[in-house]
């Protein structure tokens, strides 16, 4: 999975997308946050890849939970 760094507003932490024309994942991480705050978003994000996530047609706050209950 491609990861970037990118100033987000402070309140995101991160996120994860698929590309439509590659089906490439990516993370991207928020650069003003320190180093152990990526990590935990980044392993947070990964979850939400392995649970197939990406292309769930549920809302988003019940994939949230459910990636936090995980």
């Amino acid at each position: 999975m491609r990861t970037v760094l990118l100033d987000l507003p402070l309140k995101c932490k991160g996120y994860i997308y698929e590309d439509c024309s590659t089906g490439e994942q990516c993370c991207v991480l928020n650069a003003r946050l320190n180093h152990e705050s990526n990590i935990n978003t980044y392993n947070h994000e990964l979850r939400h890849a392995k649970n197939g996530d990406l292309r769930c047609e549920e809302d988003v706050e019940t994939i949230e939970n459910r990636c936090h209950k995980s």
